[in-house]
């Protein structure tokens, strides 16, 4: 989107390029030009032949009036409309340094005094105006330096949460920085993006946002994309339904390009796509490299030039983990820096990105995509995830949002009517949680807040002791076994499995290219059912025998989506969750096969979880309800209608164990937000880039 005065733009504003304070130096000298000529520099015919003339042509001659222009004066004029940013004065303050030794030597001196003698008093009277116009001029920038533009001043403010909301995600200021715009749950586990403009008082949600991902804007702040419903969608910022782009089964985070193309990023092993924001069938732009010992990319990036773009690729080490640098007509990329999070382009030539919870500025050359100098602390206590979330957004024009604090959930008894017990243990970044055979003790991942990585640990629901079970092994996804004297985790793409009891070392029991997530343990301890997230097939079951040769067998291999796979106790069926409708939903069907299939859910779900006697199903209905079915058992499956317990405060996202059913199923274990209490403010930083100077 273009914008400024036709004949006073510079060219990078021609080319909707980022702008900076040279910009306004080119306009200067158009002014300028006018004043002491009496003709404008660039005016055409046309729009369109004066932005060409802006961008192609040189202004005539500083000539043709009755006097002559000093030279001095026009090298001031011509370093001014240098077509080329870079080559004209750096700033206002390079050029009121120009101007003042013009009017106070060269100009009121030798230009004015001896020729002027020999003048007319009108002439005279002309360029003694036109020296005081100067020297005003200079005055005025010179008092912009010290403070008295706004422009120039950083502001800082805090924007409290709407009360309606529990949980509030990571804030995006549109590209304009007019509005404001993040995913929020209310009270009823209800998931909207909301907006507030940031003139108004209060934030509004939108309609047709319900069950939304996190949003992103397009580049000219009229639209923004979310996920929802396994789609890629858009609404306009005005008003209207939300607009289906494609199907995105598996869509995350998004980046939308100037040139109208989008990017977004899947789950673990996913590809980053691309496709037409009118719509249209997602190809791949970015893939997961096995042989540079990538587990998953993500949080895909526009580059100003809307063909290069920006992603995290997290390697099976977090340490390992790089920013890449890849290109739309290309399926070559590049390695640019190590990597903690998400990274972000700001104008006019920064990548901020956040390292030990700190934000930081690193001076980047667009055009040589390579980091220059050393970066520079813009805010510090940012929230962030272990995938790489940091809660931190910027605009074009300098906006800059963001929230501290640490991010973090807790564990949470929530009784079968919905009634909200007592936390097990303090807040946390838990992930994962699986209890024991006998219900007394409970495994859990837990992310160390600054580093991001995760080990597991274990905590005694009796004595209300926790002890570490893995050491600086980025260990995650604990599966206990039935007797309770292993564990089953995962690290990197492989699984391995250790002694509860003593001081053992864990032992390999599965390597294969693929990432693995372990989900379920037949009673019997014959059987491990893990899900494999396969390039060619998306995410498939897999089911490890444990006994003979120990050879793994595909369970379901299809080109949809199948998750969470669960044996049922009598371990005759397997629960999981399938998006072959067209939309996530859950099945059951026997095990190990041939046999019968049935679906479960009426209208979507997700995360599957038996009751101990095999009598009742549980899964997550879209809306966040937790819902109960019951089964008869006989030679297959009888299910009955599903019906809603409570409508929960969870833990968003495609996770394993966000809830766990005791025994009995009269209580559940869930993995919450820390609630209202601990929500944080967002920051809103006005002018951001004058910190790069403190």
């Amino acid at each position: 989107m273009i914008l400024g005065t036709m004949g006073y733009m510079s060219p990078e504003q021609v080319r909707s390029e980022a702008v900076d304070a040279r910009s306004d130096i080119f306009s200067f000298g158009v002014v300028l030009f006018e004043m002491l000529t009496g003709r404008k520099a660039f005016d055409r015919g046309t729009a369109s032949e004066t932005m060409a003339a802006i961008l192609r042509d040189d202004p005539p001659e500083a000539e043709g009036t009755s006097w002559p222009i000093p030279m001095g004066l026009r090298r001031i004029l011509d370093h001014c409309l240098e077509k080329v940013a870079a080559r004209r004065f750096h700033d206002a303050e390079d050029l009121a340094f120009a101007l003042q030794n013009l009017s106070t030597d060269s100009v009121s001196q030798a230009s004015f005094t001896a020729p002027f003698a020999h003048r007319n008093l009108r002439t005279t009277w002309l360029w003694g105006a036109i020296a005081v116009g100067l020297m005003a001029s200079t005055a005025f920038l010179g008092w912009s330096l010290r403070g008295g533009s706004a422009r120039l001043n950083l502001v800082r403010l805090e924007l409290t949460n709407p009360v309606e909301i529990s949980r509030v995600d990571a804030p995006r200021i549109s590209p304009d920085g007019l509005h404001l715009v993040f995913k929020g749950s209310d009270a009823s586990g209800t998931t909207r993006i909301w907006m507030r403009h940031l003139n108004a008082l209060n934030a509004q949600p939108l309609a047709g946002t319900e069950g939304a991902g996190r949003p992103f804007w397009s580049p000219d702040s009229r639209f923004i994309g979310f996920m929802a419903e396994g789609k890629l969608k858009k609404i306009e910022v005005s008003g209207g339904p939300a607009q289906k782009i494609c199907d995105a089964p598996g869509g995350s985070d998004g980046s939308w390009s100037p040139e109208g193309v989008i990017l977004f990023d899947g789950r673990a092993s996913q590809p980053i796509y691309r496709v037409s924001a009118a719509g249209g069938v997602p190809v791949i732009a970015a893939k997961v490299e096995p042989s540079r010992k990538e587990a998953w990319i993500g949080w895909p990036e526009f580059l100003p030039d809307g063909r290069h773009f920006l992603y995290m690729a997290t390697g099976e080490k977090l340490d390992d983990s790089v920013y890449r640098v890849g290109r739309l007509d290309s399926a070559e990329t590049q390695t640019l820096a190590p990597a903690q999070t998400l990274v972000t382009y700001a104008a006019p030539g920064y990548l901020l990105y956040v390292r030990d919870n700190t934000l930081l500025a690193q001076p980047f050359d667009a055009k040589a995509l390579k980091m220059k100098g050393e970066p520079i602390p813009i805010a510090e206590h940012i929230g962030t995830d272990n995938v790489g979330l940091a809660r931190f957004s910027v605009s074009r024009n300098g906006t800059l949002v963001y929230q501290t604090g640490e991010t973090g959930n807790r564990l949470l008894w929530v009784e079968r009517s919905g009634h909200e017990g007592e936390s097990v243990g303090e807040p946390g970044n838990y992930h994962n949680p699986a209890f024991s055979p006998g219900g007394d003790r409970l495994a859990f991942d837990l992310a160390d807040p600054r580093s991001g990585k995760t080990d597991i640990w274990i905590r005694d629901l009796k004595r209300n002791v926790s002890s570490r079970f893995s050491f600086g092994a980025e260990a995650s996804r604990p599966l206990w076994s039935p007797d309770g004297r292993l564990i089953v985790f995962r690290v990197g793409n492989d699984l391995f499995e250790k002694a509860v009891e003593g001081q053992g070392e864990a032992r390999l029991l599965l390597k294969s290219e693929e990432l693995k997530v372990p989900c379920g343990w037949s009673r019997d301890g014959r059987y491990l059912a893990y899900m494999s997230l396969a390039k060619e097939t998306n995410s498939d079951l897999w089911v490890l025998p444990l006994f003979g040769d120990r050879k793994p067998f595909p369970f379901l291999k299809t080109p949809f989506a199948e998750v969470l796979p669960v044996f049922s106790p009598d371990g005759r069926f397997l629960a999981y969750r399938s998006d072959e409708s067209g939309r996530a939903e859950i099945y059951v069907q026997s095990f190990p096969g041939p046999g019968g299939k049935w679906q479960i859910s009426a209208a979507g779900g997700t995360e599957p979880q038996w009751r101990a006697d095999g009598k009742e199903l549980y899964y997550f209905a879209p809306d966040q309800k937790l819902m109960a079915v019951d089964i008869q058992v006989g030679s297959g499956i009888t299910a009955g209608t599903p019906q809603p317990l409570f409508r929960g405060r969870f833990e968003l996202g495609l996770a394993r164990n966000r809830y766990l059913p005791t025994a009995d199923g009269k209580r559940f274990l869930t993995v919450a937000p820390l609630g209202r209490e601990a929500m944080i403010p967002t920051t809103v930083v006005l002018n951001w880039y004058a910190e790069l100077g403190r």
